[in-house]
């Protein structure tokens, strides 16, 4: 499955390997993946955990983690998504998505 978002300004590919979705993301304009690129090259850009609910996750985790998003917005694929500021896990940029299982579906179908 490909995706892009004009807010993010990337394209996003999706390739299922068993229960993990790996997500490849290309630049299309101006913005933290561009930079991320310029900066650091190819390679992981962020990591992101599935949790069942997005807002007790933040809520859970926002006393000791330092969330980029307080609130969730939507991802791809009809996702709700909340990143993280990479200095809260190892400079790691790190998102947390809650997505039904029929969003999975969506992102295995090519």
């Amino acid at each position: 499955r490909i995706e892009q978002s004009d807010e993010f300004q990337v394209r996003m590919a999706f390739i299922p390997v068993g229960d993990v979705h790996i997500e490849l993301i290309e630049p299309i304009g101006p913005g933290r993946a561009e930079d991320f690129l310029e900066e650091h090259g190819e390679g992981i850009y962020h990591i992101c955990y599935r949790v069942v609910n997005i807002k007790k996750a933040i809520k859970k985790f926002g006393s000791t983690l330092k969330f980029r998003d307080r609130k969730p917005r939507k991802g791809s694929a009809g996702a709700l998504v909340a990143f993280l500021e990479p200095e809260s896990l190892f400079n790691v940029y790190t998102e947390m998505a809650e997505r039904r299982n029929e969003d999975l579906n969506q992102l295995d179908r090519a």
